[in-house]
């Protein structure tokens, strides 16, 4: 019975996959991964072929969600009119979905803002 139970961690404990790991990858072009400035005055990013809406989100650093926008018809969006932030560490993330079915994904990518807007 032990043995049965052993087996059965181990195999509970591989890793699985997921949809989005075998999704295109979508590049961050603007702010880049890890950047350290000022806010940024737009977010950029690769385009995925057949996609026609991109699901931009950027959190802060104790992953609180502060906005998501859906982008259609191109890959770059404008800072959001009067979000302020403080100084610190953030994350965004690009969804590219046709439809409803994700068929690309960025993972998220770090930005430090030094000064505050």
């Amino acid at each position: 019975m032990i043995a049965i139970f052993v087996a059965l961690g181990l195999a509970c404990s591989a890793p699985t996959a997921t949809v989005q790991d075998s999704l295109p990858i979508i590049e961050h072009l603007a702010p880049k991964r890890d950047s350290t400035g000022g806010v940024p005055p737009k977010f950029a990013w690769t385009a995925v072929k057949d996609a026609d809406v991109y699901v931009l989100s950027m959190w802060n650093d104790i992953d609180l969600l502060i906005f998501k926008q859906h982008v259609a018809g191109r890959t770059s969006a404008e800072w959001p009119k009067g979000l302020t932030v403080e100084q610190g560490t953030y994350f965004w993330e690009v969804l590219a979905l046709r439809g409803e079915q994700p068929v690309g994904h960025s993972g998220r990518a770090a930005f430090v803002i030094l000064d505050k807007r």
